[in-house]
């Protein structure tokens, strides 16, 4: 079977990221390859969600797993169409002078999902893919604590809230959407695979769709419970300013680089007055930078690696900021830019 090199590539592209480099269960580490004569599917699963990539291409017919890693390797290198074949229990790819022989897996074993029946709704990728990228980064990581590690989805009637947090923080967008209202949860771990160039999802009871016209992607869905964020995204805040992101973020990793190199983790100072001032506080190093800011009073600390990929998860240079000047240290701070929203804990300065 001959398959262009742009095909092949897009297809390990697109499925490798879903096995797993290291498993108990070695299937898992393999792409499931399967030809029916007329149409070649690439398949990869991470047991929570999986991948069907397909391309049309005609040759003899076939059914292996072969391994991801070495898949992912010969499209990084190939330059040309590329030749695939199955003989006994070898896969053989060539690719102009390249060629390698692979061991594979019986392709019976492979953990295919069920696609679930009932929708809820559907809804545009283009829509939702980037602020389904910005909310993931919000999950927690306690498994103990399941409505916290994971992506929630939850549909008002009116609109679909995208939204992720681990009590100290909170990432949140929206977008119009008239469905039946529901709720659904995405582990963590899967929801960071919810990527690609998909045209439509769907959402299902238990699972979740991504289609596009050569490929379709499912994630299994955790039981729903909802965490109350309503008044941290609705509350008025007595104090506010405009801060330019750009200088922030500078200034932040200026002065985060001067970190300790203990295991206490350095804080900076962001605070304002006759100058805007970022300020390391360390007990090794010094260090400070200025940022553009205007607004009420401000002094709050943070964790530099925490504050910078807030400020790198939006695109814009203007934040509005807000927050209360009485209390600084123990009452939130909300950064909002053209419908996302940043809620973050500051911490004791």
């Amino acid at each position: 079977m001959i398959l262009s090199k742009s095909d092949f590539r897009g297809a390990v592209d697109a499925v490798t990221p879903f096995a797993r480099t290291k498993s108990p269960l070695p299937i898992l580490t393999h792409v499931k390859v399967e030809s029916t004569g007329k149409r070649i599917t690439f398949t990869a699963s991470h047991i929570d969600s999986q991948i069907e990539h397909w391309i049309d291409a005609t040759g003899e017919k076939f059914a292996v797993c072969i391994d991801a890693a070495a898949l992912k390797k010969f499209a990084s290198v190939c330059d040309a169409d590329v030749s695939l074949t199955v003989k006994g229990k070898k896969a053989v790819l060539e690719c102009g002078d390249k060629k390698t022989r692979l061991n594979t897996l019986e392709a019976d074993t492979f953990p295919m999902m069920k696609k679930v029946d009932q929708v809820l709704t559907e809804i545009e990728w283009k829509l939702v893919e980037d602020k389904i990228a910005f909310a993931v980064q919000f999950c927690g990581m306690n498994p103990s604590m399941p409505q916290l590690n994971c992506l929630q989805l939850n549909s008002t009637g009116a609109q679909l809230e995208i939204f992720a947090t681990d009590t100290k923080k909170i990432g949140f967008e929206s977008v119009p959407h008239i469905a039946t209202a529901f709720g659904v949860c995405i582990p963590n771990e899967t929801a960071r695979h919810m990527v690609g160039s998909f045209v439509s999802m769907v959402v299902r009871e238990e699972q979740i769709e991504l289609r596009s016209d050569n490929a379709i992607a499912l994630f299994k869905t955790a039981p729903y419970k909802p965490v109350k964020i309503d008044k941290f995204i609705t509350r008025a805040f007595p104090s506010q300013g405009e801060i330019s992101r750009k200088s922030l973020l500078e200034a932040i990793n200026f002065v985060g680089s001067f970190s300790d190199s203990g295991k206490i983790r350095s804080r900076v100072e962001i605070h304002s007055g006759d100058s805007n001032i970022v300020k390391l506080i360390s007990t090794e190093n010094e260090a400070s930078a200025p940022f553009d800011y205007s607004g009420a009073p401000l002094a709050f600390g943070a964790f530099p690696d925490e504050f910078s990929s807030f400020l790198k998860s939006v695109e814009t240079d203007k934040l509005k900021i807000e927050f209360d000047t009485a209390d600084m240290n123990s009452t939130p701070i909300r950064l909002t830019n053209a419908g996302r929203v940043i809620i973050a804990m500051p911490v004791a300065i």
